[in-house]
């Protein structure tokens, strides 16, 4: 598939990027650097983010989330792509209002319902997740391991507040995907899904099972890790970029005669 250039039909094009657990739209930063000649919006979900006014904490429903993407379209049907748990987000979303969403760019979404993972080992994480009772404890500990224990140590008080808040965000999420939130038989097409090769979690096996059972294009890209936005954001970028051009492609079918 050759990617569309941007711009090439009047305004440039616009995508939505939604982000994973625990993340927040910042991590997308250098990705939107890299979709030059696009009109890129990013956000955080509920929960997640220390600014002012951010949105409440969810219940554990995916369709919360779903709601909240929806909202940002405001009425303009635009693609989407969300990285790991963003991708069951714009799955979902893509379910409830299939007319505002042309395409869908999923990298590695944590199917953990699915029998689709090579081992037990990420149902049984998040299961456990799921039962623990410290969710201050949790945003720290993944927090922590995301960013490095120096980085950790190296933020004010204040945002270490923050972080471990987010636990609460982090809990809710995973318990929304332990049973199966909606049927993947009914998330409309066109759809990529993106993946690396080699991983050691499955995230890249689920993806090409998804990918096989939803009849998607599949974009694998051997030895990118799951966290490909941050590390390679260029890879990132071209999905991206895929997924607006199959959107487009796809809106010009809409309104053919």
């Amino acid at each position: 598939m050759v990617d569309e250039k941007p711009g090439a039909h009047g305004a440039p094009p616009r995508v939505v990027l939604v982000h994973g657990a625990p993340d927040r739209a910042r991590s997308f930063n250098a990705t939107v650097r890299e979709l030059t000649g696009y009109t890129v919006t990013t956000y955080d979900r509920r929960g997640y983010g220390q600014r002012a006014g951010h949105p409440p904490k969810p219940t554990g429903d995916i369709f919360e989330h779903a709601d909240d993407l929806i909202a940002m379209l405001d009425g303009t049907p635009t693609p989407v792509v969300g990285h790991s748990f963003g991708g069951i987000v714009a799955m979902a979303a893509s379910v409830k209002a299939p007319d505002l969403i042309p395409a869908l760019g999923l990298w590695e979404p944590p199917l953990v319902w699915t029998s689709w993972w090579p081992d037990t080992r990420m149902q049984d994480a998040t299961a456990r997740l799921v039962e623990s009772a410290d969710v201050l404890k949790l945003g720290e500990l993944y927090t922590r391991a995301a960013m490095g224990e120096a980085a950790w140590q190296a933020l004010p008080a204040a945002q270490r507040s923050g972080y471990r808040a987010e636990g609460a965000s982090l809990h809710a999420d995973m318990r929304s995907i332990l049973r199966e939130p909606f049927a993947l038989s009914s998330v409309p097409s066109p759809i990529v899904v993106g993946c690396g090769s080699g991983g050691r979690d499955g995230y890249d096996d689920v993806a090409r099972r998804l990918a096989s059972f939803l009849s998607a294009e599949l974009f694998e890209v051997a030895g990118a890790p799951h966290l490909v936005h941050v590390a390679q954001p260029d890879t990132f970028a071209h999905l991206v970029r895929r997924t607006v051009s199959l959107g487009s492609r796809s809106l010009n079918t809409d309104r053919s005669p």
